[in-house]
């Protein structure tokens, strides 16, 4: 099933009076010419997309081989990823797609963090993430938040709701308590969840509920980029097609940044302004997601992309 068919916008006042009911209609105000089931979203790509809010430069990860148990000694590397580059400006949607094994994991791991690079620089407001210091770190991890593939795993099932949306709140310690349900109360309403959500666990609610839960937990603390896991993956395409269609809405109300980690290029085409294609660790392209979709340059990318016109299912006739 095509997304086109599975979601269901709603109608949008556009300019001189006329509506639009099109996922992929121009955010400037323009529906886009030829919607349907190979419309792509018209990127922004203008002089505002010059407007880095994260800065990734030759970044490379390398994992040493060791071996010997006693006496252990390294006897090369293997390339976790190699020389990636990219910017993500403030409101774009960056999808970073590839096979299993390309990097993407590597990549998201390190941009968090948690992955000490080899060689490269990631700069977050112009300031190098991994030459700052611990509280200017901190700082950029309140800035930043995840959502991850599976909220099942991800939602700690022993925590009611609101305690779960309260925690990256209660972990930056200086949101005063009236504040911070304020806080829980807006998020759970920007999702679409109602208020009494909040005093249920996450085993009573449904996949696509407990992927909403997930995405208020990271936006309540209003960051400025959200990391996301394919975390639509492990929902059926309906639910995906609402997720989709939440995150875009959420993005141009709140104004974050997205770095969106995923093998399905339909999920891309949905909801992605540009798109950084991953093989064996290194970038192959990175083109505006529009340009991408109608001439990939690429010969892993034209696969990428004829596998996913193939595995479209044609309407029932």
């Amino acid at each position: 099933m095509s997304l086109c068919a599975a979601m269901r916008p709603a109608r949008a006042r556009m300019r001189r009076g006329a509506t639009a009911a099109c996922r992929s209609r121009v955010r400037q105000g323009r529906p886009m010419s030829g919607c349907g089931a190979g419309a792509i979203p018209a990127l922004r790509w203008s002089a505002a997309m010059n407007d880095a809010l994260l800065r990734v430069t030759g970044l490379s990860v390398h994992y040493p081989i060791v071996r010997g148990v006693l006496f252990q000694r390294t006897v090369g590397s293997t390339v976790g990823i190699e020389d990636v580059s990219f910017t993500v400006s403030r409101r774009e949607i960056v999808g970073v797609v590839g096979e299993s094994g390309s990097g993407k994991s590597t990549l998201l791991r390190t941009l968090l963090l948690i992955e000490r690079p080899s060689g490269g620089t990631v700069e977050y407001e112009g300031r190098s993430l991994f030459h700052a210091t611990p509280s200017e770190q901190n700082e950029y991890r309140r800035r930043a938040q995840v959502v991850f593939q599976n909220p099942r795993s991800s939602l700690d099932p022993a925590l009611r709701t609101e305690r779960s949306v309260t925690e990256p709140l209660a972990v930056r310690g200086d949101v005063p308590v009236r504040s911070a349900q304020g806080a829980v109360t807006r998020a759970l309403a920007e999702v679409g969840m109602e208020t009494t959500t909040g005093d249920r666990f996450p085993d009573q609610m449904s996949g696509g509920q407990q992927q909403r839960i997930a995405i208020a937990r990271a936006t309540v603390s209003a960051p400025q980029i959200l990391y996301a896991d394919e975390c639509v993956s492990a929902l059926d395409v309906s639910v995906q097609a609402r997720v989709i269609n939440l995150l875009l809405d959420l993005r141009d109300r709140l104004g974050f940044a997205m770095v969106f980690v995923t093998h399905d290029l339909g999920v891309v085409r949905a909801l992605c302004d540009t798109v950084l294609v991953l093989q064996r660790g290194r970038v192959v392209e990175y083109r505006p997601a529009a340009d991408f979709f109608s001439a990939p340059t690429h010969a892993y990318s034209r696969e990428l992309v004829d596998a996913a016109r193939a595995t479209e299912l044609e309407p029932h006739r």
